[in-house]
């Protein structure tokens, strides 16, 4: 009874590393694509300010930040 008690454990620890490295695996995948189009976005929205007649505008609340009402790329 202790020993299969034992192996369950051991089993179950072995399936938990399995998983976590997994996990691991994947969240540096997500996160080099999640870079990736970080970028991508990065330089259209410098193309944006380079290419567009801005005319900044700003929400109706408090404290709220300049934006380009054409393009929406944020002053």
């Amino acid at each position: 009874m202790v020993q299969e008690s034992i192996d369950e454990i051991e089993k179950l620890k072995g399936e938990r590393a399995h998983l976590e490295k997994e996990m691991s695996a994947a969240k540096k995948h997500y996160d080099s694509e999640y870079l990736k189009i970080r970028r991508m976005i990065s330089q259209i929205e410098s193309q944006l300010r380079k290419i567009c007649k801005h005319e900044w505008v700003r929400d109706n609340h408090l404290y709220s930040d300049l934006y380009c009402k054409h393009c929406r790329v944020w002053k």
